[in-house]
């Protein structure tokens, strides 16, 4: 294939990915696109074809009807045939490179060494926040205490513009179709001062009800013919600055009772007052031993923290015994495939990956958080 032909696929695939399946989003998508295996979309539609009468297929966590899989391998196919096809003397070129296709992680080989070690841990100090925590004091006053995560991260893919997120939760659940599933809990985007103005509860019409002066709107499920879409929630705007929403009625109560204080955290998680100034996730969790780890689900067995950077493409974790090895592979799918460098302070462990390039640092972070997810 010509070079121009090469370069033109190459630019036109992720327009095609949008409308295409999942077969071709996570074998063609990141930045390792062409390499082997040849015709790997069509094969995984072929899969999902072939679930038609099966009542249940577990996917990603989520228990859903086996013709709805049908339905997608189904659209898929013509699509997915037609890229395969045109990318297949790129493949076998690529794959004779000893190249492979990423995955929807982006877990290419980047030819990135980790950083070096840094030999000793900030110390804590009582009522003291680290740099990279003091964006989210606002939002942090909704999370209610007595969770088992708790996340901040500076979101763009809510806004199209960097704001502060800040996440509570436990009792995380299945999804129930191409979603997300529920959890016991909050999240709060702080928009700014006047960022959230009233063009939003004017679009909703009237309030579902109020807790004490403040309007809540409930947001019916939507999902499409395929099973895409959202579950039920409420929300709610306060003082047109902070966005809250919340699976269920009484968690969202709970939150605008104002119960966090963000300088509360190192306390319960000391390590954090080792986080960089450039740190943009933030992952705070408990143990979770009711629960269970699938795709996008590794569960904690003791206190862990997990931050990473958009900017800089580092990830610590920090940690009192080693994690779990779920844990680790849903982290290693995401870095470079070095072995961490650790330091040992007292009772903590740091560990320290480098991201790879082009990685799904939304879909890190959630799962991370404990979001069952199935996309």
């Amino acid at each position: 294939m010509s070079k121009p032909a090469t370069t033109a696929l190459t630019l036109l695939l992720p327009w095609v990915l949008s409308a295409s399946s999942c077969g071709t989003m996570f074998s063609r998508s990141q930045d390792h696109t062409f390499g082997r295996y040849p015709f790997e979309a069509v094969a995984k539609d072929g899969v999902m074809i072939s679930r038609c009468f099966e009542p249940k297929v577990q996917v990603g966590g989520a228990d859903l009807p086996g013709y709805t899989l049908t339905l997608w391998g189904l659209f898929s196919l013509p699509v997915d045939l037609v890229i395969d096809t045109l990318a297949l003397p790129v493949d076998l070129v690529a794959w004779a490179c000893g190249n492979h296709k990423n995955d929807f992680y982006g877990s290419g080989e980047t030819p990135v060494p980790p950083k070096p070690e840094r030999p000793e841990f900030k110390e804590p100090h009582a009522g003291e926040l680290p740099r990279a925590l003091k964006p989210f004091v606002g939002a942090a006053q909704f999370l209610p205490q007595g969770l088992s995560s708790y996340a901040f991260a500076i979101d763009e893919t809510t806004t199209g513009k960097p704001v502060p997120l800040a996440r509570a939760g436990s009792n995380f659940k299945r999804p129930e179709g191409v979603t997300y599933g529920r959890f016991k809990g909050v999240e709060v985007l702080d928009l700014g001062a006047g960022g959230a103005s009233d063009s939003k509860r004017k679009d909703a019409g009237a309030p579902t009800t109020t807790v004490g002066d403040t309007p809540v709107w409930f947001l019916e499920k939507q999902a499409n013919p395929l099973g895409v879409g959202w579950d039920s929630r409420w929300w709610t705007i306060v003082e047109d600055r902070y966005y809250l929403w919340s699976y269920e009625l009484d968690d969202l109560k709970a939150a605008l009772a104002r119960p966090g204080k963000l300088e509360d955290l190192p306390g319960l998680f000391p390590p954090v007052a080792d986080l960089p100034d450039d740190a943009t996730h933030v992952v705070c969790l408990l143990p979770r031993p009711e629960d269970k780890a699938y795709w996008g689900r590794p569960i904690p067995v003791d206190t862990t923290i997990i931050a990473f950077s958009a900017a800089s493409s580092w990830l610590r974790t920090y940690q009192r015994q080693p994690l779990p090895k779920e844990f680790t592979e849903s982290i290693g799918a995401f870095c470079v495939p070095h072995q961490p460098t650790e330091t040992t302070q007292g009772e903590w462990t740091r560990s320290e990956y480098v991201l790879s390039q082009g990685v799904t640092l939304p879909l890190l972070f959630d799962g991370l958080f404990g979001l069952a997810i199935f996309l």
